[in-house]
């Protein structure tokens, strides 16, 4: 179906975000000439601290990793977590890596992933992509159960990309829906929601029903976000992760608890747009609720916790890691201008009023986690 066809009728928006975040991931770019810059853009250092967290697991379990990364943007990610690892494996006081995974749907993305990821940094590691998720957790289970690996699943802003209903709910329940005006132009309304939505957010409204009267009555409506397609890529990931002792980590704007407000996020050129104007020319993204991925962990007997990303990057280190760059770099030419910007990106990634704060870091194991700055999620 394409994205034109589809908007010739009024759709819901969970529809309109999958048709449109396809389209435009075909031809993004990520970085400061693109759309929007992520962390792993902005520091390398950021990299090096999810790849010490992966490392301390994978030791911990004394056993092979299956590092599996979701969207994996421009590839360079991953790319530094490998060279870390090859670091490591130099100084013998590494475990080996059995396989690399890359969920990834944009052909575009994959060519750019393709390119950045040397695939001799680890020679003796396969790396392959995927686009679909079902295919890759097949192979993720025959990979774990040949080579007796320890699973990690890693992302950064992905799950803010997967589709969302959103619900307004004054004296009647109301559907977030998109319809296409002329010149491909976009308008959002609410409509009556569809059978699906419907037992949805019923369901939500009987489970919080005294906090949502308060927020009416206080407010004269209540927002709901629901995404029942980030707790179902949850459930798959985890049927891989809880057998073979694995990890989960991801880092995505988002927030922890009851948060009903409209997070829906148009970016274009660096910029919040009040609405889309062209059909898969912005990217299109909202909140995550980790709350409500917390819970489909715990339903399963896992361990979820939970900080900023700012206490996370703290926690591991990161001025201690950019002091070592300044020792390293202290007698080179380079030295006060390079030195200079990471301590300005550091700062970026790290201030409760920017990246630091905007972003929340969710860990979910099958097993007690140890001493991380991570707060327990219930």
């Amino acid at each position: 179906m394409s994205l034109a066809s589809a908007c010739n009728d009024i759709i819901p928006f969970d529809v309109f975000m999958i048709l449109s975040n396809r389209d435009y991931y075909q031809n993004a770019v990520i970085g400061k000439v693109g759309d929007f810059i992520t962390a792993p853009e902005v520091s390398d250092v950021f990299n090096m601290i999810l790849g010490k967290a992966i490392l301390s697991h994978a030791l911990k379990k004394k056993s092979k990793l299956l590092i599996i990364e979701l969207g994996g943007g421009t590839g360079k990610m991953m790319r530094d977590i490998l060279r870390l690892f090859q670091a490591y494996t130099d100084n013998n006081i590494t475990t080996t890596v059995s396989a690399v995974f890359m969920l990834e749907q944009s052909a575009s993305m994959r060519e750019n992933q393709e390119k950045n990821i040397d695939k001799d940094i680890l020679s003796s590691c396969p790396i392959e992509w995927f686009s679909d998720l079902d295919t890759l957790v097949q192979k993720a289970q025959l990979v774990a159960e040949e080579t007796n690996s320890t699973v990690v699943v890693i992302s950064n802003e992905f799950f803010d990309t997967l589709p969302m209903k959103q619900f307004h709910l004054s004296d009647k329940i109301s559907e977030l829906h998109a319809r296409c005006l002329e010149e491909n132009n976009i308008e959002l309304i609410y409509r009556e929601p569809s059978e699906c939505s419907t037992h949805l957010i019923e369901e939500y409204v009987r489970k919080n029903a005294k906090l949502l009267n308060q927020i009416i009555a206080e407010n004269k409506y209540a927002i709901v976000e629901l995404s029942p397609v980030r707790e179902m890529y949850l459930n798959k990931l985890l049927d891989i992760i809880i057998p073979y002792n694995g990890m989960f980590l991801t880092i995505d704007y988002g927030h922890f608890g009851y948060k009903h407000t409209d997070s829906i996020k148009f970016i274009k050129n660096h910029k919040l747009l009040n609405n889309v104007r062209k059909l898969g020319e912005t990217d299109i993204s909202s909140a995550v609720d980790f709350y409500a991925l917390a819970k489909v962990a715990i339903r399963r007997n896992c361990i979820a916790t939970f900080c900023s990303q700012s206490d996370f990057l703290k926690k591991h280190g990161i001025f201690d890691i950019a002091k070592d760059f300044f020792h390293k770099f202290l007698d080179s030419d380079i030295h006060a201008k390079y030195f200079e910007q990471m301590w300005l990106d550091t700062a970026k990634l790290t201030s409760k009023l920017d990246m630091g704060g905007a972003f929340k870091v969710l860990n979910i194991t099958n097993s007690p986690v140890q001493k991380t700055g991570f707060k327990r999620c219930i």
